[in-house]
């Protein structure tokens, strides 16, 4: 008697090869990982090579059909589809995969976190939990000199990846005002990666907001502490409490003892001194004295 054989397959298995391009190229536009200026993936099976078609987000707005996607060799010769509607980053994706046969699946995005923080200066480097865990060591970024789809630029990313390869660091470039272009060795494992990557940045991005509005908020505290400072220091200035009405306080000689050392308060014409004003100072030995 045979024995009964049970195979189960995963839901990626299930689906077949165009399938996949197009649930992840979805996934990119509703993560905000690209958007509807750019944006392509290839994925290799077996010898043939599967790749977004040219234009897919500017004139189809990503609503593919499975026969829109093109098959090509690694030499790129077509098997299915036309050969003009390779897209424009075409040369870039089967290069990776003709120098990596480990690779089989390259993706790149307009994404906006990434190319922004190395446009402003900041350094990209693996900062969150997630980058790290997925082994994102060096982040590249292609010289600004580097025109976009030139020979410069791919030779660039291919000896990056070459260099992270050696490294076993995860495969992972910045394109200068442009995007971001991962390769591994699987469909999910470059989504994932993608989006490590660009939640990287985006915490770095965050974290300089936050550093900056701390710096900006602490500039203007001390210049209103010197401002009071100075008021207190020159007796031709005095104090001016900034209310309408101009009323002098037991709790702005509070506040005034407390930011400044000077034991002498000028009080301008038409200022109103309260008695508790005056108890306070004299309790904190301030003079006050009319202009």
């Amino acid at each position: 008697m045979n024995e009964e054989k049970l195979v189960c397959f995963t839901r990626d298995e299930l689906l077949k090869p165009r399938e996949i391009i197009l649930e992840i190229m979805e996934y990119m536009v509703k993560a905000g990982l690209t958007d509807y200026t750019g944006g392509n993936m290839a994925l290799r099976i077996g010898d043939k090579i599967y790749s977004t078609q040219t234009k897919a987000s500017i004139e189809y707005r990503w609503k593919l059909h499975p026969d829109d996607i093109i098959v090509t060799d690694v030499e790129q010769n077509i098997l299915e589809g036309r050969k003009e509607k390779l897209s424009s980053e075409a040369d870039l994706h089967h290069g990776i995969l003709k120098r990596f046969p480990e690779i089989n699946c390259t993706l790149h995005g307009n994404t906006h976190y990434s190319p922004l923080i190395v446009s402003g200066g900041l350094k990209a480097e693996p900062v969150i939990l997630a980058a790290k865990e997925f082994g994102i060591g060096d982040i590249a970024v292609v010289p600004k000199e580097y025109p976009m789809f030139s020979e410069e630029e791919k030779n660039y990313i291919y000896d990056t990846f070459a260099k992270m390869k050696t490294k076993s660091e995860a495969m992972v470039v910045i394109m200068h005002d442009h995007g971001t272009i991962v390769a591994a060795e699987n469909h999910n494992k470059a989504f994932v990666l993608f989006n490590a990557l660009e939640a990287n940045s985006k915490y770095i991005y965050d974290k300089e907001v936050l550093r900056t509005g701390r710096l900006v908020s602490s500039v203007f505290e001390k210049i209103e502490l010197n401002s009071k400072e100075s008021r207190l220091a020159n007796p031709g200035d005095g104090y001016k409490d900034g209310k309408e009405n101009n009323i002098l306080t037991a709790q702005d000689i509070e506040d005034l003892s407390k930011s400044s050392s000077s034991k002498k308060v000028i009080i301008k014409k038409g200022s109103i001194l309260t008695s508790m004003a005056e108890t306070r100072a004299r309790e904190l030995g301030i003079e006050l004295v009319r202009e």
